[in-house]
């Protein structure tokens, strides 16, 4: 059948109805009349079904279809089996490569159970060359003889003159003298800690006999409380420090160092905290080694001990002052007394710019919390007396002076 549409001229041909006409062929010509379809045999272009999946029923209906635009309809069909056909490919070669990964995997695994497997094997062999060298008698060199064989039992080759001999009394008493020795080190070391405690508790209750003098009234019972600090520091010094160095003497004492530093650095933190109330100036070096030199008046010759100082141990134990020094300035600025809360500072001050000078020399932990800490203290104390000296303008004098505790 043959229709004219817009000097179109469309030819369809059916095969068969139950097919709905699948087997349609058409030909394009260009020609100045239009576009003409003629049946197969003479068309070129062949149409199949569209990519909508139906046919139309009537060709004057409008659509927009590539027939109405003159494009032929199979290019998108084999665009799309062309797209289908790379996707299929692609899934080839990706499964190809799995598949390669999966037996390159398999093979080490298999390789590794071979190596494994002759290692085993190779054990194997060796324990039976070296048993059957144990059974060879007579063979070789003396020293490989061997007065037995692989069929003896257990207690034989225990009891074996290779495997066992005899201690000589020399070595006996060798043996003896070390574990006495190992044993008075071991003892040595533990009385030295006990000492250690015993001064860090002594210590620790003068210090806070020392921060009784802001709440004493008169100049007579701050001296006292001096006195009493000094004496029992005194007492420190001659009966537990004293005694630790005999423990220490004629002996390396860099061996026993981690018992009994800590308990100088407590024992130096009361003594810098006491020569600071008493003279406002900073406890040296030379001044704590001289305190560490003692006299054994017991002994025939007078024997001369002392304990070791390291000047790590003298700086960290400056280090601790900082707290004692924090705590005593907050308290006299709660109290009103701003002049002790200036010395502290400037105090403080001062001792901090020798440690930025120093910078961290020991690479360690405990230096670097420290020098931390005391820089924190030491704004503490500036932030405090900051604040008070703003409210001292503030305020009429008698005013700022009745404020207790404005700033704690």
């Amino acid at each position: 059948m043959t229709q004219e549409i817009d000097d179109v001229e469309i030819c369809y041909v059916s095969t068969s109805t139950s097919e709905h006409a699948t087997d349609a062929i058409m030909e394009i010509n260009d020609s100045s009349d239009g576009v003409t379809a003629t049946e197969n045999g003479c068309g070129k272009a062949v149409l199949r079904k569209p990519k909508s999946g139906r046919w139309w029923k009537s060709i004057r209906k409008e659509r927009s279809s590539a027939v109405i635009k003159v494009k032929p309809l199979k290019s998108s069909w084999e665009r799309k089996m062309r797209a289908k056909a790379e996707l299929e490919n692609v899934k080839k070669i990706q499964q190809e490569v799995r598949n390669k990964l999966a037996a390159k995997k398999a093979a080490k695994i298999e390789a590794r159970k071979e190596h494994e497997r002759r290692r085993k094997e190779n054990e194997r062999k060796a324990e039976i060359v070296q048993a059957s060298t144990w059974k060879s008698h007579g063979r070789g060199r003396g020293r490989n003889k061997r007065s037995h064989d692989n069929s003896t039992g257990d207690d034989e080759f225990a009891s074996s003159s290779r495997y066992q001999r005899s201690i000589t009394e020399e070595e006996k008493k060798d043996f003896i003298s070390y574990q006495k020795e190992m044993d008075e080190r071991r003892d040595r070391y533990e009385r030295i800690v006990k000492l250690s405690r015993d001064v860090i508790i002594e210590c620790k209750r003068i210090i806070f006999q020392l921060h009784r003098i802001v709440v004493v009234d008169t100049s007579e019972k701050r001296e006292e409380i001096l006195k009493e600090a000094n004496k029992r520091l005194n007492e420190v010094r001659n009966k537990m420090l004293q005694q630790m160095a005999k423990e220490l003497c004629n002996l390396d004492q860099y061996y026993y160092i981690k018992s009994y530093d800590w308990a100088l650095e407590e024992y130096i933190e009361a003594l810098a905290f006491h020569k600071f109330l008493t003279s406002g100036k900073v406890l040296l070096c030379s001044e704590v080694i001289d305190i560490l030199q003692f006299v054994d008046a017991e002994s025939e010759g007078n024997t001369k001990l002392y304990v070791e100082l390291p000047e790590v141990t003298y700086l960290m134990g400056l280090f601790d002052v900082g707290g004692e020094l924090m705590r005593l300035a907050i308290s006299e600025i709660s109290s009103g007394n701003s002049n002790t809360a200036v010395s502290i500072v400037n105090y403080m001050r001062s001792l901090h710019g020798c440690y930025e000078f120093l910078g961290n020399i020991m690479h360690s932990a405990d230096w670097t919390k420290k020098s931390q800490v005391f820089r924190e203290c030491l704004m503490k104390v500036e932030s405090a007396l900051y604040k008070w000296k703003i409210r001292e303008n503030e305020m009429p004098t008698k005013a700022g002076n009745s404020i207790v505790n404005i700033l704690t």
